[in-house]
């Protein structure tokens, strides 16, 4: 007999679809020229996600997922900055893609197909439901990551 394999949780199906999602975008993006920065701050986003919906999720089972309050906090006492140098430094704006179904479009490997698929499996899965009604910021966290796969 052989014993039966623990269901995965939902945060660790989302991580593996992510994951999935990574392999084959990072390895598209790593072959063109200039999409190494590209596949960095793909793989840093997707990560920053997993991390956030893990931690949501972690939040909502324990009990300690409170609803946002609607009465504004006080008013809080503005700090004065004191500028460490006369010239302020100049940030550098990084265009990141924006439009629907990018990372489809730069990375068609079939990894980055299969953790699509995955995710759209997910979306669909009453556990995420009933997650996204307890916790409607869980919505915030899934919505870029399906805006990028074309969802």
């Amino acid at each position: 007999m052989t014993a039966a394999a623990p269901a995965q949780s939902l945060t660790e199906r989302f991580a593996f679809s992510v994951e999935l999602v990574l392999r084959g975008a990072v390895a598209q993006l790593a072959k063109e020229p200039g999409g190494g920065a590209d596949a960095l701050g793909t793989w840093n986003r997707l990560k920053r996600l997993v991390a956030r919906f893990s931690a949501l999720v972690a939040a909502v089972e324990a009990g300690r997922f409170s609803i946002p309050r609607r009465t504004p906090v006080a008013e809080r006492k503005q700090r004065q900055l004191f500028p460490e140098s006369p010239r302020p430094a100049q940030a550098v704006k990084v265009r990141h893609p924006q439009s629907y179904g990018w990372l489809l479009n730069l990375a068609p490997e079939l990894n980055t197909r299969i953790g699509r698929a995955q995710i759209e499996t997910l979306l669909a899965d009453p556990a995420l439901l009933a997650l996204l009604a307890e916790a409607p910021q869980a919505g915030r966290i899934l919505r870029p990551l399906c805006h990028m796969l074309r969802i």
